[in-house]
């Protein structure tokens, strides 16, 4: 599905790493620094410090639940800016 080929071409890490611009990523390319990344963490129960230091990595269904979050909210930016977007096939 979509999760395995973003996977693939973004990457797929447990543990915390810096990105090509230093900024703490985890999971499939999910930005640890952005607005809101705490309160992500906290409404899947992830321990948000504790994986920023490096001292808890994810779970593969957490990073599903973080990827199927950022999925849906740019699911719903698509739908708000393509009218007829529910009408293409996924």
């Amino acid at each position: 599905g979509i999760e395995d080929f973003v996977a693939w071409a973004e990457g797929k890490r447990a543990c915390v790493y810096k990105d090509s611009l230093g900024i703490p990523t985890v999971g499939i390319g999910f930005n640890m620094q952005r607005d809101g990344a705490r309160s992500i963490f906290s409404k899947y129960g992830i321990d948000y410090d504790a994986v920023l230091k490096g001292t808890k990595c994810l779970t593969d269904s957490q990073i599903s639940s973080l990827f199927n979050n950022d999925l849906s909210w740019a699911n719903s930016g698509a739908q708000s800016c393509v009218p007829s977007y529910s009408q293409h096939p996924r």
